[in-house]
């Protein structure tokens, strides 16, 4: 539809976006300005089926027809409203501003009652009531109700007149909402972040330390600023340090989409941040990430916002009701099949071989992927009254120690290299590529051997907790060889392998059956007189 102000809107399917659950997509809204898209969600799901992409309506078909289809004109029409109202106050409008104002108007639509005066009197009308059903045509916003006994032109008149009364009127109140939404969204104010009544007459460095404890980025960047002093006192992860920087820049880039903002006030922060910046990530950004790693940009939002709470710049997180937390990613590790297949696969390449080791050191020594990099002759260290050559070394992300014997195969791996350039020039035991380049060449080894699993560096050391754990190693002393600071971390890494179950039940199975596989009843009757004794 393009509306006769210039701005085009389509409302359309995503079915992209459709629920687990049962398979529908949500109903969308596309604005278009000068080339420019921005989408708004009306909150209605249907079935893709019951979607008329040529009449951009929900078919007859699906049940609430009229009310979904009512609210998809009255939001087109509240949206045209929006944008007459940014063209006579701003002078300009932009798919992203008219968005806005839609999003601050309908989360505010509790808190203002839409009243509809006429000469017969008044009626309450919320922004999400049921509006007559009407299609809009190009060039002009028709009325035309889809009731079969609406067939007249005089009907049609009326109720175009109508709409445009409710539209003029829902235009009159989002001009009630002009100030608070500009606050919001700092619209006028972008490059002034600090009061001027809270810095008047005060020292330029007092005024940046202001600065620093009021707004989101500016604290952020002294935080970890700090952080990077940890690091080089060897204090903290570089890892974790580049981590927090992505985090910033994620934020940053939040801010510039969302609000057009390069920082904001904490006070000015509102509970929605944390979902809205979480929707960002998983929906809108150019990247799009998973569930968990978004949650986990979230999380450090949330460490951030805390840190204004600690210096009194607010009395609590507006944010903290957002739950970081959820189900673990599960991570199958490989099997002593796929291992060996990996080990004996002579991949007619020093490239893919030199990774092969790599890898192979990794999955019989647990150490992520930086302290694989890292390891040096001079991390191998004698315990015992035997000498017996260990690998020892502090855990780059959680400083705890590692301590590792070296298996015969890691063993002959460090002899392999002793003068190889890994060794001469970086001194490193094996050959350790960038990340990057070292999961790149792993995926492709893993389907030379037609191994499924997601080959990564972080398989390697779940793979190793789990062959210790079922071969009987306790707890405990997988925790110290992982560098854990808890045994509750090591306690994700736990699965029982089929190995273990089948050792296992094979006694039990053996008592339950006799030789002709027929159940035994008196061992059962044994075991239950054995319980209750």
């Amino acid at each position: 539809m393009k509306l006769h102000s210039g701005m085009r809107v389509l409302p359309f399917l995503h079915k992209s976006k459709s629920r687990d659950v049962d398979g529908k997509s949500p109903v969308v809204i596309r604005i278009t300005i000068c080339g420019l898209r921005r989408e708004v969600h009306i909150g209605e799901f249907i079935s893709v089926e019951n979607w008329d992409v040529k009449e951009k309506t929900v078919s007859k078909v699906e049940p609430n027809y009229r009310q979904i289809n009512s609210k998809i004109f009255a939001t087109v029409g509240i949206l045209e409203g929006i944008y007459q109202q940014l063209l006579t106050e701003k002078k300009e409008a932009t798919s992203l501003l008219v968005k806005q104002y839609y999003e601050n108007l309908y989360s505010a639509k509790e808190n203002f009652d839409v009243k509809q005066s006429n000469k017969d009197g008044g009626s309450q009308l919320l922004l999400n009531q049921k509006l007559t059903d009407y299609t809009f045509y190009s060039g002009s916003v028709l009325a035309s109700p889809i009731s079969e006994n609406a067939n007249t032109s005089e009907h049609l008149k009326q109720e175009n007149e109508n709409l445009i009364s409710r539209v003029s009127h829902l235009e009159n109140k989002i001009e009630n909402l002009v100030d608070t939404v500009k606050e919001l969204l700092k619209s006028d104010n972008k490059a002034k972040i600090i009061d001027e009544d809270d810095t008047e007459g005060l020292d330029p460095e007092i005024v940046k330390t202001i600065a620093k404890n009021k707004n989101l980025i500016s604290c952020y960047n002294a935080f970890i600023e700090k952080f990077k002093l940890l690091v080089d006192n060897g204090n903290r992860s570089d890892g974790t340090y580049r981590q927090h920087k992505t985090t910033r820049n994620k934020i940053s880039e939040f801010l510039k989409t969302k609000y057009e903002l390069d920082d904001i006030k904490f006070k000015n922060i509102m509970p929605t941040l944390a979902e809205e910046f979480y929707d960002f990530l998983t929906l809108e950004a150019d990247s799009i990430l998973s569930d968990v790693t978004a949650k986990k940009h979230v999380k450090k939002l949330k460490q951030v916002v805390q840190i204004a709470v600690k210096k009194q710049v607010i009395p609590t997180s507006p944010i903290s009701h957002f739950v970081c937390g959820g189900e673990s990613k599960i991570v199958i590790p490989l099997e002593l099949s796929q291992i060996d297949k990996i080990c004996n696969t002579d991949f007619k390449s020093n490239r893919l071989n030199e990774v092969r080791d790599a890898y192979i050191a990794q999955i019989f020594t647990g150490f992520a992927y930086q302290d694989l990099y890292n390891l040096t002759e001079e991390n191998i260290v004698k315990v015992g009254q035997k000498g017996e050559r260990w690998l020892q070394k502090h855990r780059g992300k959680t400083n705890v120690l590692e301590v590792v014997p070296i298996l015969p195969i890691v063993e002959n791996l460090i002899e392999k290299y002793k003068a190889h350039n890994c060794r001469k020039v970086l001194g490193q035991l094996v050959p350790v590529n960038s990340n990057a380049k070292y999961n790149e060449y792993l995926k492709e080894i893993g389907t030379l051997c037609g191994i499924e699993n997601e080959m990564n560096t972080h398989l390697a050391r779940h793979t190793f907790a789990d062959l210790m754990l079922n071969m009987g190693m306790p707890l405990e002393d997988v925790s110290k060889m992982l560098g854990h600071k808890s045994i509750r971390t090591t306690q994700r890494y736990c699965r029982v392998n089929k190995g273990r179950i089948a050792k296992n039940i094979a006694p039990i199975k053996n008592t339950l059956f006799n030789i002709n596989g027929q159940l035994n009843l008196d061992a059962v009757d044994n075991y239950a007189v054995t319980e209750t004794a």
